[in-house]
């Protein structure tokens, strides 16, 4: 990318930049701060402080349990501490997670939380806006691009991060309020990661496809060759044996 573009790329980013801002400041009424980090984390424990006395519960009773085999044996607990058993905190769960906080924080804590149907709704439709976004950067020539990490520079990660936020904030989801656009960013690198994982499966059909068509070809040739016929060797071979004899 030369200076020029480069230049045009900085103002179109300063452009996106400012109605962000305004966005953002229109919303602060609205919504308060700016999401962070720890503000999800702590959003997360307190919707599994009900979660965490089950399992204290559980992990209780099963001390407390004998082995069925053996009636003198008391089963030990884990030496490593309890285990809580929660799921990675994966990228599905940090969206679902902001658009928690996002809904309480705009309608407050009596109205009832979001479905589990509504927040994949709403999935759904920000993930097709960064599908969005991705098919902008391969008209805009990252088609080869297979890593948005370590491939893309930084201005155009700044750039089209702003595009996404400033598009889903259009379609009412306000993920501008995320600090460092850190959903824009997340959302971008899995559409990265999954296009590469397409590619790879792509490829691995296609080798498999030539690997059968090569198999069927042998397998007709086979077919159509001549057969060879051992009769006369035989006969050959008792006349030989006849006049040694003889």
């Amino acid at each position: 990318m030369n200076t020029n573009s480069e230049q045009q790329m900085i103002n179109a980013i300063e452009a996106l930049g400012s109605k962000v801002d305004s966005i953002s400041s229109r919303l602060d009424t609205v919504f308060g701060p700016t999401l962070t980090g720890s503000d999800l984390n702590s959003f997360t424990e307190r919707s599994l402080t009900d979660i965490d006395y089950v399992n204290r519960a559980i992990y209780v009773q099963s001390v407390n349990t004998t082995d069925s085999a053996n009636r003198t044996r008391v089963i030990q607990p884990n030496p490593y501490g309890l285990r809580k058993g929660e799921k990675p905190y994966s990228s599905t769960r940090r969206i679902d997670d902001m658009f928690r906080l996002l809904h309480t924080i705009q309608h407050g804590e009596e109205v009832a939380p979001l479905s589990k149907f509504q927040l994949k709704e709403q999935r759904s439709q920000l993930k097709g806006i960064a599908r969005s976004v991705l098919s902008s950067m391969q008209q805009d020539g990252f088609s080869l691009v297979s890593s948005w990490k370590d491939d893309v520079k930084d201005i155009d990660k700044k750039y089209y991060s702003l595009l996404l936020e400033q598009r889903a904030d259009t379609a009412g989801m306000f993920i501008s309020r995320c600090k460092s656009s850190w959903c824009a960013r997340l959302l971008l690198q899995e559409g990265f990661k999954a296009k590469k994982q397409s590619h790879k499966k792509k490829s691995k059909r296609q080798f498999d496809r030539y690997l059968e068509e090569q198999a069927e070809t042998i397998r007709q040739e086979e077919s159509t060759a001549p057969s060879l016929d051992y009769s006369e060797f035989s006969i050959l071979d008792n006349e030989s044996t006849t006049s040694n004899i003889a």
